[in-house]
């Protein structure tokens, strides 16, 4: 949506190819995308499109601001193979306790 915005639910749906009546619906609960208006195709169906909320949560001042899509995508292949790992609550650890592949995240916590 944020990529698309304006879009409709119709044309989220082609580009998920699955239906989103759920995900539309938690994203406006939550208060992350905002109904813009109708569009002009046949039944004006509601055109959505990301909140300033959405912004404030991501910490963006404009759309432009959001990573190319290319920074963010993962490897199909490696993000299955750890959610399956994550689901059956076990890790993709190596030998050395860090985790394996795209997800791997450098993370310093303050010693006590």
């Amino acid at each position: 949506i944020a990529y698309r915005q304006p879009i409709t639910k119709s044309e989220i749906e082609f580009i998920r190819g699955v239906n989103c009546d759920y995900t539309v619906r938690s994203l406006l609960d939550k208060n992350l995308i905002d109904i813009l208006g109708r569009s002009d195709a046949p039944g004006r169906p509601l055109l959505y499109g990301t909140s300033s909320y959405f912004m404030e949560y991501f910490g963006i001042n404009e759309i432009k601001d959001l990573p190319k899509i290319e920074e963010i995508k993962v490897n199909e292949a490696e993000f299955q193979a750890q959610f399956k790992l994550f689901s059956k609550g076990e890790s993709a650890e190596n030998e050395d306790g860090e985790l394996e592949g795209e997800f791997k995240m450098n993370i310093k916590r303050e010693e006590e």
